[in-house]
C-alpha cells in the first residue's frame, strides 16, 4: 500500500528538502525587511487578513523575532534598549491554559492549571484562604472564596491574552455544598419513642446511624451499605419513622417480594397481615385498601396508572441500581412514583454497576431538577457531543463525584467499616488444566481475530458469542477441578454459572459424583428456590449450591458456605461482588474463600482485565472498595502428566503451560495482547440494553 523500502526512504528525503527550503526562506523574509514581495507568485498577506494593517503588523512581528535566541529573557530595567519589544502572538497559535475549579472536601476546593502560569499563581496568592501543598503542587481555597478567585482569573487581561479555558464549578454542586446540615435532634432522644420498639432494639450502631443519615435527609435518601449489613432494616425503620406520610410502596426484584413481607410482619407486628399486599400478576387486586404494597419492578412498569392513583407517599426502591438506565420505561415510572412521594427510599450495595452516568437517574429520584442529565454527565462522565450524538460514557471529577452524594444523597459503610469481627474473604484467580481445554479450537482463534479488527456493536456481538463459546470450552476443566474440592468431605461451596449450558453440566457432574446438591436459576419458581436455600443452611448433607449468576447474585443468604466458586466471568464486577456476598456477611462464622477459574486463551482473557479497570473507576468515584487484582494467581492440578491419554491414539494431549504464583495474574497469550489492550481502551460494558443482550445468550 506504500511502496517498497527504497520508495519510501525517496519520499522521505524529498520531504526533508522541503522542510529545509522552507526555513530558509522564512529566515531570508525575517532578516531582510525590505525585499519586495513577488506578488505574482504568492499570496499577499494583506489578502489573508482583509487590509495591510495586518500586513504590516505581521512583517513588524517577523522582523523582531531573533533567529539564533526566539525566546529572549527580559532586559533589565537599567540598561537602555532602543528596540522595541515583541508583539503579542495571536491567542490562536497559543497553547489554551485551562483552569480548572473542583471541590476536594465539603469546605474547600482546589485550582488546577493545565500548564504553570506565573500569573495564575500570584492570583493565587491574593486569596486569604489559600494554602499550598508542595507535594501534589495543588493549590486549595475556602468555598467562600470562591467567586473572588473565579472573578479575578476571568478579569485578569493577561490571561485572557493566554488563549484562557476556564472550567467552574456547577452552580447545581455549589448549591449543595452550601446547604446546612439537617436536622439532627433524634439522638438524644431514646429511638423506640419513634419506631417500632421491637424494630429499635434489633438495628444494630451503624444500623441507626443510617436512620439518621435519613431523617437529616428528609427521607429521600440513597443507603448504599455493601452487601450483607442489613439495608432492608434501616429502610424499614425510616418507613416506620414516617408511617404518617403512608400507604407505602416497596419495589424490588420479583425473587425478594415475600421475603419482605415476612420481614415487615416480623418487625412491624402492629400492622395488620391482611394490609401488606404482593403483587403477583398484573390481575391483582386489593391495592386500594393496603397500607403497603409490594411488587416487582416489571409489575411496576405495567401497572404504573394504577400505582400513581394510589398517590404513595414513601416508597422503597430496593436494588435501586436496577433504574440505571434513565429511558427505559421503568425508570420513568419510578420518577413519576418519587415525584409524587413525600419520602423517598433507595436501596444499593452497588448504586453503579459500570459508569457515573448510571447514577443520574436515582440522583434525580431524590432531588427532582438538580441539574439536567447535559449538565451532570459534562461535570461527571467527561460528556461531549460526538458525530453519533452525546456521549455519557466516560469519566471526570470523581472525587467531587463522591463527596457530593455523601454530603447530600448518600451513606455508604463497608464491611470493614462496620464489623471488624467478620471474617476475611481471600480471592484467588485459578488456571485451569490446558490440557483439558480445547485452545486450538477453530471457533475461538475466529471470535479472537473478529474481535480484534471490529469496531462498536459488531464487536459487542463478537465478544458475546466469543463468550458463549467460552463456556462450553471450560466444562471439562472446571468439573476437573470441582472434584479435587469434592475430596474435602466437610466442605460447604457455591458455585456460580451463567450459561445454561454449564449450570446443567455441574448439575449432571453432580448426580454422577453422587453429591447432594441444590440448584436454582432462572426458572426456579419462588416456594422451591425458599426451600433449597433452607436446605443448603439447615442440612449438612447438602454440600454445593449451583446457582446462576444473574438470578442468585442477590437476595439470599447461604452464610453455610464457606467457599465461592465461579465456573463463569461476567463483564459486571459489581454482579460478581454481589454473588460473594451471599457467604461473605452478617452471620458468617468463617473465613471466606471465593475462587474466580479462567481458562487461557479464551473470553476470560479479554473480561478479566475489563472488570479490573471498572472496578478502579467505581473505586474513585467511592462507589466500590473491592479490587480483583488484589488475588493469588494458582494453576489447577494438571492431568497432562498422566500416562493414560498416551495409550489413546485419538486422543491429543496439549502441553502443560506453567504458570507462576504471583498476586496479579495475567492470562493473555502473544495471540491476544493487542485485542485486550483495544479492550481497555475502547469496550465499556455495563448498559442495560448490553445487561439484556448477555443474559438472552443460551447454548
Amino acid at each position: 500500500m506504500y511502496g517498497s523500502a527504497e520508495e519510501i526512504e525517496k519520499r522521505r528525503q524529498q520531504a526533508l528538502e522541503k522542510q529545509k527550503q522552507r526555513k530558509e526562506n522564512l529566515q531570508k523574509n525575517v532578516l531582510n525587511e525590505n525585499v519586495p514581495t513577488n506578488t505574482t507568485n504568492s499570496v499577499s498577506s494583506s489578502n489573508f487578513y482583509g487590509n495591510e494593517k495586518h500586513e504590516n503588523k505581521l512583517k513588524h512581528n517577523f522582523n523582531n523575532l531573533s533567529v539564533t535566541k526566539p525566546y529572549q529573557r527580559p532586559m533589565s530595567q537599567n540598561v537602555n534598549n532602543n528596540k522595541p519589544s515583541p508583539a503579542k502572538i495571536a491567542p490562536v497559535f497559543l497553547r489554551p491554559l485551562k483552569i480548572t475549579f473542583s471541590f476536594v472536601t465539603e469546605d474547600r476546593f482546589t485550582v488546577k492549571t493545565s500548564s504553570y502560569s506565573e500569573i495564575a499563581v500570584t492570583i493565587f496568592k491574593t486569596i486569604p484562604s489559600k494554602s499550598f501543598d508542595p507535594k501534589t503542587r495543588n493549590w486549595t481555597f475556602h468555598y467562600r472564596d470562591y467567586e473572588k478567585l473565579l472573578k479575578e482569573v476571568q478579569n485578569n487581561v493577561s490571561l485572557k491574552n493566554s488563549n484562557l479555558l476556564i472550567e467552574p464549578i456547577p452552580n447545581f454542586a455549589l448549591r449543595i455544598f452550601r446547604e446546612s446540615p439537617g436536622d439532627d435532634h433524634l439522638r438524644d432522644m431514646p429511638l423506640s419513642e419513634y419506631i417500632e420498639p421491637k424494630l429499635a432494639h434489633t438495628l444494630m450502631g451503624f444500623q441507626k446511624e443510617g436512620f439518621y443519615f435519613g431523617v437529616a435527609k428528609q427521607g429521600r435518601v440513597l443507603i448504599a451499605d455493601e452487601m450483607g449489613l442489613g439495608k432492608t432494616y434501616q429502610a424499614i425503620a425510616l418507613a416506620d419513622f414516617y408511617k404518617s406520610d403512608w400507604p407505602l410502596l416497596i419495589c424490588t426484584t420479583a425473587a425478594m417480594r415475600e421475603q419482605w413481607a415476612a420481614k415487615l410482619r416480623e418487625l412491624l407486628p402492629r400492622i395488620n397481615p391482611q394490609k401488606i399486599i404482593c403483587i403477583t400478576s398484573g390481575q391483582d387486586l386489593g391495592v386500594e385498601s393496603a397500607n403497603i404494597v409490594i411488587t416487582s419492578y416489571s409489575l411496576m412498569e405495567s401497572l404504573g396508572a394504577t400505582l400513581l392513583e394510589k398517590k404513595f407517599g414513601v416508597l422503597i426502591m430496593d436494588e435501586s441500581h436496577t433504574l440505571k438506565n434513565n429511558k427505559a420505561k421503568r425508570t420513568s415510572v419510578a420518577e413519576d412514583l418519587s415525584k409524587v412521594a413525600k419520602r423517598v427510599i433507595l436501596l444499593s450495595g452497588t448504586p453503579a454497576l459500570s459508569r457515573p452516568k448510571e447514577l443520574y437517574s436515582q440522583i434525580s429520584m431524590l432531588a427532582p431538577g438538580f441539574a439536567s442529565f447535559k449538565e451532570y454527565s459534562t461535570r461527571y462522565c467527561d460528556g461531549k457531543l460526538t458525530t453519533f450524538g452525546w456521549n455519557a460514557d466516560g469519566t471526570s471529577n470523581l472525587e467531587e463525584l463522591n463527596l457530593l452524594l455523601k454530603k447530600k444523597f448518600m451513606i455508604r459503610r463497608t464491611k470493614d467499616d462496620v464489623e471488624h469481627d467478620l471474617k476475611e474473604k481471600n480471592r484467588e484467580s485459578v488456571i485451569l488444566d490446558t490440557s483439558l481445554i480445547k485452545t486450538n479450537d477453530p471457533n475461538l482463534s475466529q471470535y479472537a481475530d473478529e474481535f480484534s479488527k471490529s469496531k462498536g456493536r459488531d464487536r459487542e456481538e463478537i465478544l458475546l458469542k466469543f463468550y458463549s463459546a467460552t463456556a462450553e470450552i471450560k466444562i471439562k476443566a472446571v468439573c476437573a477441578y470441582l472434584k479435587t474440592l469434592l475430596k474435602d468431605i466437610n466442605l460447604k461451596f457455591i458455585v456460580f454459572a451463567h450459561h445454561r449450558v454449564m449450570l446443567d453440566a455441574l448439575s449432571d457432574f453432580m448426580y454422577t459424583q453422587g453429591i447432594d446438591f441444590m440448584k436454582i436459576d432462572g426458572t426456579t419458581k419462588h416456594d422451591i428456590r425458599d426451600k433449597n436455600v433452607a436446605r443448603f443452611q439447615n442440612e449438612p448433607r447438602c454440600r454445593v449450591a449451583v446457582l446462576s449468576l444473574l438470578a442468585c447474585s442477590a437476595g439470599i443468604t447461604l452464610t453455610a458456605a464457606k467457599m465461592v466458586v465461579f465456573a463463569e466471568l461476567t463483564w459486571t464486577p459489581s454482579i460478581l461482588e454481589q454473588a460473594e456476598s451471599r457467604a461473605h456477611r452478617i452471620g458468617q462464622t468463617d473465613d471466606i474463600t471465593v475462587k474466580y477459574l479462567l481458562a487461557k486463551g479464551t473470553a476470560d482473557d479479554l473480561i478479566w482485565p475489563m472488570l479490573q479497570k471498572k472496578q478502579h473507576y467505581l473505586n474513585k468515584a467511592g462507589l466500590n472498595n473491592e479490587d480483583f487484582s488484589d488475588n493469588t494467581c494458582i494453576s489447577a492440578p494438571n492431568s497432562a502428566g498422566n500416562i493414560t491419554p498416551y495409550l489413546t491414539k485419538t486422543q491429543k494431549v496439549t502441553p502443560n503451560i506453567a504458570i507462576p504464583s504471583t498476586s496479579k495474574c495475567n492470562l493473555s497469550d502473544s495471540r491476544l495482547t493487542e485485542t485486550e489492550k483495544k479492550t481497555e481502551d475502547e469496550i465499556d460494558w455495563g448498559d442495560e440494553e448490553d445487561d439484556l443482550l448477555l443474559a438472552s445468550i443460551d447454548i
